[in-house]
């Protein structure tokens, strides 16, 4: 069933992809412009700036709150300020800093996900993907990938933006934000033709597990 499944899934990817002629032909025209990098996905200049300005809300009022909040429950004089309130005021304030924490965790994790641009180097083959908040202090990181560490990946949690993840060693299946509404897809036919294709790295993983048991098997024969 799983057998049947995968190459179902793959029939259905494939459908989305170039047929190696079209390729080839893909690739020449890419030679002939002249052009080294090309951009297969971007998001507009408009929606991005709507992103830095949530990444300084986060900045400027989220992380602020959530260190502001405790620090006023833990040295204001509450009791004294609102005496026969303090517990519904101590309660209220912990619930704004809860909903501070969780708007600001999803807030986080979304736009260290979000991709901005994706680009294809014809002569080196290799996948750059640009993130604007892409590292731990939401600042703009680059990553290079050979198309074959890139799959398709649709999340299933409440983040359906996901589109493609890393399964490159040391990632950890790092996953990339390309569902955003308002991007642009120069070329989706090629990265979906390039990548990694649905079961190609069971397959992989396959094959090096059988090799690494008739590796073993010869040393114990030696033995």
């Amino acid at each position: 069933m799983r057998a049947e499944q995968l190459a179902a899934k793959l029939a259905e990817h494939q459908k989305l992809c170039y047929t190696a002629a079209q390729l080839e032909d893909v690739k020449k025209q890419m030679k002939k412009s002249g052009e080294t990098k090309h951009t297969l996905f971007e998001i507009p200049v408009g929606i991005k700036n709507q992103w830095m300005r949530k990444k300084l809300t986060f900045y400027g009022i989220n992380v602020p709150a959530m260190i502001g909040i405790p620090c006023f429950m833990e040295f204001a004089d509450i009791e004294g300020i609102y005496a026969e309130r303090a517990d519904l005021v101590m309660g209220v304030l912990s619930m704004v800093d809860l909903i501070f924490v969780i708007k600001s965790y999803i807030l986080y994790q979304f736009l260290q996900k979000l991709v901005t641009k994706v680009e294809y180097n014809h002569e080196t083959e290799k996948i750059t993907f640009r993130q604007e908040f892409g590292n731990e202090f939401l600042n703009a990181k680059e990553s290079e990938y050979t198309p074959k560490e890139i799959e398709k990946y649709q999340a299933k949690t409440f983040n359906k933006t996901i589109g493609y993840r890393s399964i490159k060693k040391g990632d950890n299946l790092r996953p990339f934000a390309t569902e955003v509404k308002g991007a642009i897809w120069h070329d989706r036919k090629l990265l979906e033709t390039i990548i990694s294709q649905p079961g190609e790295r069971l397959k992989g993983m396959k094959r090096q597990e059988n090799w690494h048991k008739k590796k073993k098997r010869k040393s114990s024969f030696v033995e």
